[in-house]
């Protein structure tokens, strides 16, 4: 009796571990069918995966954060997979409201980028905002690496474009290169482009900001 009483003790504190209430507040697992617990130090979904961007610490959830505390440590396991997955990308044709392989548009592309970032589907300015809930927002266009989101407004200040930053500044040497779906009429489709020293694109976008998903 005594036994069974304590192993019940036991399973009852590891399931509450995680409030599954702070989990969905984070977008934690929100591609992988939701939360399903603690997975040693990382948080588990409903599908057996890992979510990166969440971690499990005590009885709580906790944005993963670089040993060095900086506001904007780069997950590097997530920047090269997000510049992977959009150099794959280059020549998918321009298609708005699309998010795979047989078509993007910009926001599409960099939510494929990053699939376990973003709560839900968003637009580019839905995406910056969420950037800046999370503290992952805010990174200057001359201290932009690879793996970096970046978003562009127009001339009336709206945000209405995002890329994947592909490759970074180095002064004297190159531009930053980014990869975005261009709806461009000459050429609609994902491409390469460069930004200004500025972080702008072209005489009609203005840099808007940068975010490094964590």
């Amino acid at each position: 009796m005594q036994r069974g009483f304590l192993w019940a003790i036991t399973i009852i504190y590891s399931c509450a571990c995680i409030p599954n209430a702070e989990a969905a507040g984070r977008g934690c697992c929100s591609y992988h069918g939701g939360v399903a617990g603690c997975a040693g130090e990382g948080l588990g979904c409903n599908d057996g995966s890992l979510s990166p961007g969440c971690s499990c610490s005590g009885s709580s959830i906790q944005s993963q954060q670089s040993a060095s505390g900086l506001p904007h440590a780069s997950n590097r396991e997530r920047a090269q997979k997000a510049v992977d997955k959009a150099v794959s990308l280059l020549g998918t044709p321009y298609v708005s409201g699309g998010s795979d392989s047989q078509g993007t548009d910009c926001s599409g592309l960099v939510q494929q980028a990053v699939p376990d970032y973003f709560p839900r589907r968003m637009t580019a300015a839905e995406q910056l905002n969420y950037l800046k809930s999370q503290d992952d927002e805010d990174v200057p266009a001359n201290e932009l690496k690879p793996g970096d989101l970046v978003y562009f407004q127009d001339n009336q200040g709206k945000v209405s474009h995002a890329a994947v930053v592909e490759k970074a500044n180095l002064p004297g040497e190159r531009a930053t290169g980014i990869i975005a779906a261009s709806s461009n009429k000459n050429h609609q489709y994902v491409v390469r482009q460069k930004l200004d020293p500025r972080g702008s694109l072209g005489g009609k976008l203005r840099y808007a900001g940068g975010g490094r998903p964590r």
